[in-house]
């Protein structure tokens, strides 16, 4: 295994950060134990001068800034913390990790923008929502978010050591035209994906799978640690809701989401649900009609995939993408795949609100998974966990393409790459494994110009 592993999203945070054109402060978010830290601290290795502060481990600065009263209060407490009067000089970066911990630093963020016009100032934290307290205005214009998600399928690929398969995906990813995975290569392709949607991509999880211990143990213990975080620092200090929160939509995905499937009581099951999703725990994805007033019950996602498969309640100790042939297990499959999906969508966005899902008329209606947004265009695309395609399973693809008076539609499946043409539609049939932002993009790029 690749120990050193490099993160998808690494230069575009590097860039990000020397960026002249936009001075922004970053938020930069994501569940505990995803790599936050670690991605930052890759990002700003080569570059200099860098200020950090993390305000779980530095405490007594955290309660001078939470007791300060002015912006220029919270600028001399850095200046003795840092133990320079120049931390605010043109290219300094300064890093305050955990900045949810503090009830002040986020009355802050407008004048860090505003008063200091050269530094680029990062917040990184497990709940970034929180730092705007009470009344404390949002300070729209003046940061950007980032989210970070576990590793998705390229970062796991990436940390094997099966160089054969790194560079028949590269040479895919590349050009789609000339390198199709088929056959032996194929199939050794989806046995990794297989054991992606067991493992999951918490970065702790992936290495103790790579290095053949007990995975599983690792990702247990990264639950307590969430589910002890969750009870004393969120709104509910009962345990019990975080389990049925996280249950209630593991036994879903893919589904029309409902406030039943978390309690029987709305009002717990909203309070829940807003702080699983303030801890960037959950995943919500809106259904959207044939008009933008029209609306469904949105879809729900977890955030890492192992974490799904221990939560939901399944009598079968496993689902495989192989050898798993029952048609009614192979549904349960599929709800994974697309949260696989969503995950690899939302790795190199800033913000996941671009992918809503599609329905035609009532719950019978036909719908496309994902309705995903991007450079102007809205591209459909639909999840199915088969190794076969068939004409049905372009229905909802073609139904939108034709209201919608779209070109290509993408079905996301475990067969092979394809590419069909019919009329004036394109239908590109990708692998999840392949399935990522950037070959999705690519491939429209290319066979629907």
């Amino acid at each position: 295994m690749n120990n050193n592993i490099s993160r998808l999203q690494l230069e575009k945070l590097r860039s990000l950060v020397l960026s002249t054109n936009n001075r922004d402060v970053l938020l930069i978010q994501g569940a505990r134990q995803v790599g936050k830290t670690t991605l930052i601290e890759q990002a700003l290795a080569p570059l200099n001068p860098v200020y950090a502060l993390n305000f779980e481990r530095d405490l007594d600065t955290l309660r001078d800034i939470d007791r300060s009263n002015s912006f220029d209060e919270f600028t001399r407490i850095l200046r003795l913390r840092f133990n320079t009067p120049d931390f605010d000089l043109p290219g300094s970066i300064i890093f305050l990790d955990e900045a949810q911990e503090s009830e002040k630093i986020g009355s802050y963020v407008r004048f860090m923008k505003e008063e200091w016009q050269h530094v680029r100032v990062i917040l990184s934290g497990s709940s970034m929502s929180r730092i705007f307290r009470g009344s404390t205005r949002v300070p729209v214009g003046r940061y950007r978010p980032w989210h970070v998600t576990p590793f998705v399928f390229d970062e796991l690929l990436s940390a094997s050591s099966d160089v054969v398969l790194q560079k028949s995906h590269a040479i895919f990813q590349a050009d789609p035209k000339v390198g199709v995975i088929e056959g032996a290569t194929h199939s050794a392709m989806l046995s990794l994906l297989d054991s992606y949607l067991q493992v999951g991509g918490l970065p702790a999880v992936v290495t103790t799978f790579f290095a053949r211990g007990d995975y599983r143990a690792t990702r247990h213990a990264i639950y307590n640690a969430q589910e002890d975080d969750f009870v004393r620092k969120s709104s509910l200090h009962e345990r019990s809701y975080f389990n049925r929160g996280l249950k209630g939509v593991a036994n879903f995905i893919g589904m029309p989401a409902k406030y039943t499937h978390i309690h029987d009581s709305k009002n717990i099951a909203e309070k829940s649900l807003s702080e699983l999703k303030a801890w960037n725990l959950v995943i919500d994805v809106e259904q959207k009609g044939m008009n933008s007033t029209s609306q469904h019950f949105p879809k729900r996602y977890l955030y890492d995939i192992g974490i799904a498969q221990d939560m939901r309640d399944m009598p079968f100790p496993r689902l495989s993408l192989v050898t798993t042939t029952n048609e009614a297990l192979r549904t349960q499959l599929g709800g994974l795949f697309e949260n696989a999906l969503v995950l690899q969508l939302i790795d190199d966005q800033t913000y996941f609100g671009d992918i809503s899902g599609w329905r035609k008329g009532g719950s019978d209606g036909p719908e496309v998974d994902f309705v995903w947004r991007r450079n102007g265009l809205s591209i459909p695309i639909e999840c199915k966990a088969t190794q076969k395609v068939s004409l049905k399973h372009w229905s909802g693809l073609k139904q939108y393409l034709n209201a919608s008076d779209q070109r290509v539609g993408i079905l996301v499946t475990a067969a092979p790459f394809k590419v069909i043409k019919q009329s004036e539609r394109v239908l590109i049939n990708l692998p999840l494994y392949s399935a990522n932002a950037a070959t999705i993009q690519k491939c429209v790029e290319i066979f629907a110009p």
